[in-house]
């Protein structure tokens, strides 16, 4: 069925397997032959195939094969996130195979962008954190750095004596690091995202544990998950939300600003916490915006209640500007800051402060 597309043998190495047990990932061992054989679409990136099948999970099951010639070889065997799918699929990959609609390129290398027919899941939304186009020379970069990174593993993979592993996992963590770089460079990643939350846990599909300013433990049911990543156009509570205010943006020197959901409940009481699916319009249509004297931003937001909602935005020890919870307070309390030497950026409410 897939021999039109792929033009050539599937060759499944030892090394592939030897590394999913270096990974501990013998668990996936049964998936690599209906994934191959069976899969629900095929991603083509530069010169390498993406064979991708779900399993009823959260992450998908992929094997990675590389042209060699007039065979493909399958260099790895591991489950990948929808959002590290749709990244590749954002910067020059194409899906040139898809079981659902049984539509497929001809062969791997015609341009199915010149297609009316989409070949992506209608339901799928663009990944938020891309801010930008990432360019040829990087994604270049990139396509080597991880072809390097495949290879060292498998080197690793065979090596018997103590130095050799050692030396084989130092360049490993090298490479690693050095991709994530050029993934923060080319707007893939977000810095943070190199660290995991710790006061959010997921219990089961879209429930979270999550502890706020107090430590005060609560667990987000699906229901309230479903309704903040509706609000905020995210995929899971560990992504990021990028304000798209480009007033408020030249006051953070054009850099992006980050909502990060476990961050800001870390930063909230419960009650913010549990109103995060509604804190999109203090962000992007607030009334009243001031640098404090310490030169963090203040957000405030009139509503039905006599205090005003808000938020602050500060430049955290990644150089990331991003949005922490802020008590709310009445009209009086916000002009005794400015008359305490706050600057008032924007307001939509000049008659009542002055």
């Amino acid at each position: 069925m897939l021999s039109p597309i792929l033009q050539g043998d599937i060759k499944l190495t030892s090394g592939s397997l030897i590394k999913m047990i270096n990974e501990n990932r013998l668990q996936y061992i049964d998936r690599i032959k209906p994934t191959l054989e069976m899969p629900d679409r095929i991603i083509l990136q530069n010169d390498t195939l993406i064979f991708v099948k779900n399993f009823g999970e959260k992450k998908h099951f992929t094997s990675v094969a590389r042209d060699d010639g007039n065979e493909w070889i399958i260099r790895s065997n591991a489950p990948k996130s929808e959002n590290n799918i749709n990244n590749k699929l954002e910067n020059g990959a194409k899906t040139i195979y898809q079981a659902d609609s049984q539509i497929h390129a001809p062969t791997p290398y015609d341009d199915i962008a010149n297609s009316n027919i989409k070949l992506d899941n209608t339901n799928s939304t663009p990944n938020k954190q891309t801010t930008q186009a990432i360019t040829p020379e990087l994604q270049h970069k990139i396509s080597q750095k991880q072809t390097e990174l495949e290879k060292t593993q498998e080197k690793l993979a065979i090596q018997t004596t103590p130095k050799g592993k050692n030396y084989f996992t130092a360049r490993i963590n090298s490479l690693q690091q050095e991709i994530k770089d050029l993934e923060i460079q080319a707007g893939i990643r977000v810095k943070d995202d190199i660290k995991t939350p710790s006061n959010i846990k997921e219990l089961a599909t879209n429930e979270y544990v999550v502890f706020d300013k107090n430590d005060n433990k609560m667990i987000l049911n699906q229901s309230e998950v479903k309704d903040i990543l509706q609000a905020l156009d995210l995929r899971d509570l560990k992504d990021s939300y990028i304000i798209k205010n480009q007033e408020l943006a030249k006051f953070a020197n054009n850099n992006n600003i980050y909502l990060d959901i476990a961050t800001y409940i870390k930063s909230a009481n419960t009650k913010q916490a549990r109103d995060i699916a509604n804190i999109k319009p203090l962000l992007e249509n607030f009334d009243i915006a001031l640098r404090d004297t310490n030169n963090e931003i203040l957000l405030y937001k009139q509503g039905n209640d006599t205090k005003l909602a808000s938020a602050k935005i500060i430049q955290d020890e990644n150089d990331r500007f991003s949005v922490r919870a802020n008590e709310a307070i009445n009209l009086n309390q916000i002009q005794d800051k400015i008359q305490a030497g706050a600057n008032v950026l924007i307001s939509r409410l000049d008659s009542i402060l002055h």
